[in-house]
C-alpha cells in the first residue's frame, strides 16, 4: 500500500497560547514535529531483523508494512524546518503563502492531487504522533468491516510524569450543538467486535475531533466528489478544528474506540498543555479518578 501522508506544520512565537504552534518553546515545537515524521516512518517503513548466521539484516513485519510519503505544508517563512534533525528523504515541503489558521486546507488540496497515486491519506497536526504498529491495519480492517462509510477516529492522548494520572485521553466528549448538523448520534448504533478475545465496542463520537484523519482510496475520492470539498468552512471550533475535522464529518460518520478499549487505535499527542495544567485538571475540572456518573 502506498500511503500519502501530510503534515499541517506552522510556528510563530507570540501568539494565542492555546496553540502550540504559537507558543514560546520553539524547540518542543520543532521535536513534536520530528517525532511526527519519524513515527510515521517508524510505523509503516519495512524495519530489519538482524540475521547473525549470514551477517545480513533481514526484512520484518512485512505485512504491515507500507511505502510511505510525508509532505509537510507551512506558509511563509514560519516554520521549523531548519531545526529538524532529520534528513531531507524523510519528507518533502509544501509551501504556501496561506493564511496560516487556514494552512490546513492546503494539506486537503495535497492529499487531492495525491488521488490515483496512492492508496491510503492521512491528514495530521504537527504533533500527532503514531505508536501503533498495526495502526494502518486496523483502518484498512475498520472500512472493509463496518463499511466505507464509516471512518474510525483514534483517541487521543498526553503523556505526563507530573500529573496525578500519566496518560489521559484529552478529546472528552463536547455539546450536541458542534456536531448536530452533521451526525445524529442516535442513528449510530455502536458497533461489537472483538480481537485476541476481547471485546472491542466502537461508538458514534460526541467529539469526533482527534486534530488527524485517515483515509482510504476510496473516501478520499468521495470526499473530493462533494461540492463542499476545500469551501475552506471554519464552524466547527475553529479553523485549525475545522480542517482537521469538519470535512471528514460532513461526508462520513465518525466512530472512536470507547473508552472501555480506547487504547485500540490511539495517537499521541507531543503537547502536554491539557495534561500539564494542574489547575485545569485538578482545581476547575475537579478531576477524579473513577467510572462516570
Amino acid at each position: 500500500m502506498k500511503i500519502l501522508a501530510t503534515i499541517c506544520h506552522y510556528y510563530k512565537a507570540g501568539g494565542e497560547k492555546q496553540y502550540g504552534s504559537l507558543g514560546g518553546n520553539a524547540r518542543a515545537r520543532a521535536d513534536a514535529l520530528g517525532r511526527t515524521i519519524m513515527a510515521l516512518h517508524e510505523v509503516a517503513a519495512t524495519p530489519g531483523m538482524l540475521h547473525p548466521p549470514d551477517l545480513k539484516v533481514i526484512p520484518a513485519n512485512e505485512p504491515t508494512c507500507h511505502k510511505l510519503d510525508v509532505v509537510v505544508c507551512t506558509t511563509g517563512a514560519d516554520h521549523l524546518l531548519d531545526s529538524l534533525d532529520l534528513p531531507d528523504r524523510l519528507y518533502r515541503q509544501h509551501a504556501t503563502e496561506a493564511e496560516p489558521k487556514l494552512l490546513g486546507f492546503e494539506c486537503h488540496d495535497v492529499l487531492r492531487d495525491g488521488l490515483g497515486k496512492y492508496d491510503f491519506f492521512c491528514y495530521q497536526e504537527d504533533d500527532i504522533v503514531i505508536r501503533d504498529p498495526w495502526f494502518f491495519a486496523k483502518h484498512l480492517w475498520f472500512a472493509t468491516w463496518a463499511g466505507p462509510d464509516r471512518v474510525l477516529q483514534p483517541n487521543r492522548y498526553e503523556l505526563s510524569a507530573k500529573a496525578r494520572v500519566h496518560k489521559v485521553y484529552i478529546d472528552g466528549d463536547i455539546a450536541v450543538k458542534h456536531t448536530r448538523k452533521h451526525q445524529s448520534l442516535t442513528d449510530m448504533p455502536d458497533l461489537m467486535s472483538r480481537a485476541m478475545n476481547l471485546p472491542l465496542r466502537f461508538r458514534g463520537s460526541p467529539n469526533p475531533h482527534a486534530g488527524c484523519f485517515f483515509l482510504n482510496g476510496g473516501q478520499m475520492r468521495k470526499w473530493t466528489d462533494q461540492d463542499y470539498f476545500l469551501d475552506r468552512d471554519i464552524s466547527f471550533m475553529g479553523p485549525l478544528e475545522s480542517a482537521a475535522t469538519l470535512g471528514v464529518l460532513r461526508c462520513f460518520d465518525l466512530f472512536k474506540p470507547a473508552p472501555e478499549c480506547a487504547h485500540f487505535l490511539e495517537v499521541l499527542h507531543a503537547d502536554n498543555r491539557y495534561l500539564d495544567n494542574r489547575l485545569q485538571i485538578d482545581r476547575r475540572l475537579r478531576f477524579k479518578v473513577g467510572a462516570p456518573k
